[in-house]
């Protein structure tokens, strides 16, 4: 919480504006790199993070990982990756992509009702609802 306190701060004061950005990409890259997508949803509204960083190759490259990293983690997990693949302007080609293969490991490991949650939520771009489990098992 140091860090939103200190965001005003940051803000006004130039000469540490590049150094103090840098340390906010890094610490969002780390969050990704972990799998946090959480943390880097609550990092890009915190720090008011723009589009231009969010889409660079770099984010892009890691936020694509740490969706394929959630996804198979369950229902709760499933919802936060369809918001965070929003949030992060996932391109629909990618999302596919990492979708199709999600769907396949999961279906692949006998985790079936996993993989509907999966092709359910991200067939159906336009809703944020979460997904009622008992309605697909």
């Amino acid at each position: 919480m140091e860090q939103i306190k200190n965001l005003n701060e940051f803000r006004d004061n130039k000469d540490n504006k590049i150094e103090k950005g840098e340390g906010v990409l890094n610490e969002l890259v780390g969050a990704l790199s972990s799998g946090d997508i959480n943390k880097a949803m609550r990092m890009k509204d915190d720090y008011n993070i723009s589009n231009n960083i969010i889409n660079s190759p770099e984010v892009q490259d890691v936020a694509k990982k740490a969706i394929v990293h959630t996804l198979p983690r369950g229902r709760d997990y499933v919802n936060d990756a369809f918001l965070f693949s929003k949030s992060f302007n996932i391109s629909e080609e990618d999302i596919s992509n990492i979708v199709k293969d999600a769907v396949e490991n999961e279906e692949m490991e006998g985790r079936k009702n996993n993989a509907i949650l999966i092709k359910e939520k991200f067939s159906n771009k336009d809703t944020t609802d979460d997904i009622d489990v008992e309605r697909v098992a």
